[in-house]
């Protein structure tokens, strides 16, 4: 199985579809949340906190893939995808992302 198969298999049974045909090679991904988790938690902690309560609520997480933001620009169709579950943050939204990351695939 094609890794952007499995991992939105992976994700799918964690509560979040995506299309697979929307997500990048298996170090793409990667080297985006990678990417993610340091723009995430570099942030202030107020302002994380607040943006990480804000995306419970409100789909706020593409933004991280918008050219002014350009953290995770390969991630959108996954981002978009994160906008459509209720009740989850960013934070736990990305662990789920990269907890799903099937190993020896690729």
């Amino acid at each position: 199985m094609a890794f952007e198969d499995e991992y939105a298999s992976r994700l799918a049974d964690a509560g979040i579809s995506v299309d697979p045909a929307s997500l990048p090679e298996e170090e793409t991904v990667r080297q985006s949340l990678d990417a993610c988790f340091t723009w995430f938690f570099a942030l202030d902690p107020a302002l994380r906190e607040g943006f990480d309560e804000g995306t419970v609520e409100f789909a706020l997480c593409h933004v991280l893939a918008e050219p002014d933001l350009n953290v995770a620009p390969a991630l959108a169709g996954l981002f978009d995808a994160f906008d459509q579950v209720s009740g989850k943050s960013l934070s736990e939204l990305l662990q789920i992302a990269n907890d799903a990351i099937p190993s020896g695939v690729g």
